[in-house]
């Protein structure tokens, strides 16, 4: 595994970067979808194309629209060690979207 590299702010102080490895991307719906593969990277990078609900585990448990929502457009990260799957829905009343998922490295 590469580790992350330092880039340098406009000010010249030292930033860390990271960069994209595998894409995992859920068609969302009404029934929640996980990801098939295992997560290797523990900083993820989401972004999703319509309002849904996540739900990190383990295991592979279903989201639920009581589930952390995510709103369309919004690009978030996180960082999910020992979480190796993450399941979403739809938010109520979207019906289209997608949940791209990059694991960061």
């Amino acid at each position: 595994m590469k580790s992350a590299n330092m880039g340098k702010s406009t000010s010249g102080h030292p930033i860390e970067t990271l960069f994209p490895n595998r894409t995992h991307v859920l068609e969302l719906s009404d029934v929640a979808v996980r990801n098939e593969i295992p997560f290797v990277q523990n900083q993820l990078r989401l972004y999703a194309t319509g309002d849904c609900h996540l739900k990190f585990s383990t295991t592979g448990e279903e989201a639920t629209v009581n589930d952390c929502p995510l709103p369309a457009g919004i690009v978030e990260y996180f960082y999910v060690e020992g979480h190796h799957y993450i399941s979403a829905i739809w938010a109520e009343g979207e019906t289209v979207g997608k949940l791209y998922i990059t694991e960061m490295g």
